[in-house]
Parts: structure tokens; sequence; C-alpha cells
């Protein structure tokens, strides 16, 4: 029988000895191996589940061959021929190869346009994964009273008038004018005045920006001072001169809820989904810390 170590009388060996001789043994080399060995499968088999597939293998989805036969017989109203739809198959496949090297060189990390449009896909994602109740009509109620601006219409306006020229005639627009604010007002035929080819043109009623768009905003400022019915001018636009007639004038108001409840719910949703991209977006942000490189910066 071997006695116990402690019962032993020969001197333990040194740490040092007894080191090497573990390293030195086959039967360890056998554990690392086989650690290392596994730890590599275990790896790549993660990455492979991260993917969910073999990235040496291009699967073309049915669905895509069938998206080629619709496009094709949209474009060309026949089936493709055998040839045809091969080489379709082969125009997805290139582009798939292209795609999967460039994510492999990472080329969408230095690319705005690549960054920009990942960017916007995320934010849709996150404005779909947003669950937003329906609100009930108290609540849409007291959203319009908080907004009553918001859905204040636009004044609007009827004008008509009579178009003076401009170039090298303005310094004969004031007389012009004159001339046919007169016969206007006596009643006098058109043709009668200038070379009697001007012209009453009315415009219906529409926004104040929408006549913004068409004369310009100074032109549209001196249409307030205006008593409508009545003609008057010379106004300057950036066509030139005009004599005008404000034929209608309608204020801004507020319409009663009633009139507005789909705008006011589709307002009330857009805040709301803002509020939750925001508060999304900031949960998000809480997984990374953010360090701003002072030296780059400053160059």
């Amino acid at each position: 029988m071997i006695p116990p170590l402690w019962q032993s009388r020969r001197r333990p060996p040194r740490f040092s000895v007894l080191a090497a001789a573990i390293l030195k043994s086959p039967l360890l080399h056998f554990f690392v191996v086989g650690a290392i060995a596994f730890l590599a499968l275990a790896a790549a088999g993660d990455d492979e589940e991260a993917t969910g597939e073999d990235e040496s293998v291009i699967v073309v989805p049915g669905i895509e061959v069938l998206r080629m036969r619709e496009l094709f017989r949209a474009r060309m109203e026949r089936d493709p021929a055998d040839g045809e739809l091969d080489a379709m198959i082969h125009d997805y496949v290139r582009d798939e190869v292209m795609f999967r090297e460039g994510l492999r060189a990472k080329l969408h990390l230095d690319d705005n346009v690549v960054r920009r449009r990942m960017v916007e896909l995320v934010e849709a994602l996150v404005i779909q994964s947003a669950a937003i109740a329906e609100p009930d009509e108290a609540e849409l109620r007291a959203w319009y009273a908080a907004h009553q601006d918001r859905f204040r219409t636009e004044r609007r306006l009827s004008i008509s008038h009579i178009y003076l020229g401009r170039g090298r005639e303005a310094d004969t627009r004031e007389e012009l004018a004159a001339e046919v604010l007169a016969a206007l007002r006596s009643d006098t035929p058109l043709r009668d005045v200038g070379t009697g080819r001007l012209r009453v043109t009315s415009f219906p009623t529409r926004t104040e920006s929408q006549v913004i768009s068409t004369f310009g905003e100074d032109f549209v400022a001196r249409l307030a001072d205006l008593e409508v019915g009545t003609w008057n001018g010379p106004l300057d636009s950036p066509y030139g001169r005009h004599v005008v007639r404000v034929d209608q004038r309608e204020d801004s108001t507020v319409p009663a809820f009633e009139e507005v409840r789909d705008d006011v719910a589709s307002d009330w949703l857009r805040a709301q989904r803002a509020e939750a991209d925001t508060a999304e977006l900031e949960r998000l942000m809480q997984r990374y810390e953010v360090i701003e490189d002072a030296a780059e910066a400053a160059e």
C-alpha cells in the first residue's frame, strides 16, 4: 500500500518541476487541442445562427422568380423564355454577390447615402413597432381645444386684374394705369384704352398662399388694404404692373370640431407617434456610450 503524500518521507518535488511535467503530458495536449476546436466550432455556429444561413450559399427565393416573371410579362406582354428567365436569375445572383461582398468589405460604413437609407429603414421599423391606442372622443375634443390654431382655415381671395406690362414700358405704366382706372370707373370699353389689347382676367377663389405663389408676397400684402369690388392700382408683381379688383375676401376662421374631426384625429396621431418615436430613440440610445473625439473635431 502506497502511503499518503503527507506520510511520505520523500521530499515533494518543486513546483517548477511539477509544472514542467504537466506541460509535457500528452493528455494535457489532447484536452487543449480539443478545447480550441470546440470553441472554434461554437463560434462558427454562432455566426451561422446570427445570419440564419451559410454565407457561401445564395438561395434564389421562389417568390423572387415569380416577381421576375410578372415584371417581364408586364413589360413584354408575354411569358419569358427559359433563356430570358435564366438571364434575370443570373442578374439577381450577381447583385446578391456584389451586395455580400460590399458587406464583407464594410463599404456601407463609409457611404453616407447607404447610411442615410439604413437610418430611414430603422426609423420606419420604430414607427411600425409603436403601439398607439385609438383616442376617445373626449381626448380628441381636448386636443382640438388646445391646438385650435392648427385647424384654422387660411384666408381666401378672389381677384380680377388687368395686366399692363413690364420692361422698357415701365415709365409709362402710371399714365396707362390712370387711363385704365378712369375707363373702368366710367364704363368705357377697354378696347378704347392704350393699344386696345387690354383684357380683364379673373381668378376664382384661392387661398392666400396660392395667390402669393402667383403674384408674390408684396402684391398680396397690398390687396389687404383694398376695398372689395373696386378697381385699384397700379400694383407690382414679379411679372410687371397690374390694375386689380378684389372680388371676394374670406377671413380666416376656426371651424367647429365636427367639421374637422378627421383632421384633429390625424394631428393627434402624428403627435403621439412623434412622442413614441422619441421615447424609443431614447431607449435605443441608452445602449451606447457616446464619446466625442475632441482632437479630431478641432482639426
